[in-house]
């Protein structure tokens, strides 16, 4: 639902819930189904994100998003930073055989600076305010991009908060 609100956004998400919501509150039989809920989103997401529905609530969509490497350069007192990034996307069906399928998505890249030091409320896994945090067009395959922050990183990610159902999250972040 993350995923969903990121792409519709979260005003347009909350209007398809609260029609759902207001056309089936307290009705008895026959009760409303998920596909019933999915019209409205559809309904309400437009043309452009109906693709991204199917695949998060009509397939079963799996990813495999990595930070395969990052170049950290100092240039006049900022930072060019090179990521090179790799992902798949694949559909598998109830018996688990998957196919690898083409896609073009937006996905989050972050740069993440140092945690912050003297802070125990931080844990390994927390991440803190990112330096940069763009939307992509990442395809399947291994693409860079480049950026240029004021303060070098410390951790750099794809798809950092896990929006995305990925087959090993742990290489999603690279610590430098």
């Amino acid at each position: 639902m993350y995923r969903l609100k990121e792409a519709m956004g979260e005003e347009a998400l909350n209007r398809a819930l609260k029609r759902f919501v207001a056309d089936y509150a307290f009705q008895g039989a026959p009760f409303p189904s998920s596909e019933d809920l999915l019209g409205y989103i559809r309904k309400e997401a437009g043309p452009e994100h109906q693709a991204l529905i199917s695949d998060l609530f009509e397939q079963i969509t799996i990813y495999d998003l990595a930070v395969d490497e990052v170049l950290v350069e100092s240039v006049d007192g900022a930072f060019d930073v090179s990521v090179t990034v790799s992902a798949k996307k694949m559909y598998a069906d109830g018996k688990g055989v998957e196919t690898e399928v083409s896609f073009t998505e937006p996905l989050q890249i972050a740069l993440f600076p140092a945690e912050p030091e003297n802070d125990d409320s931080f844990g390994d896994d927390d991440l803190p305010s990112p330096l940069l945090l763009s939307q992509e067009p990442v395809s399947d395959g291994t693409q860079t991009f480049v950026y240029r922050v004021n303060e070098k990183p410390d951790r750099v990610g794809i798809d950092p908060y896990l929006r995305m159902i990925d087959r090993n999250p742990e290489n999603n972040l690279k610590r430098l």
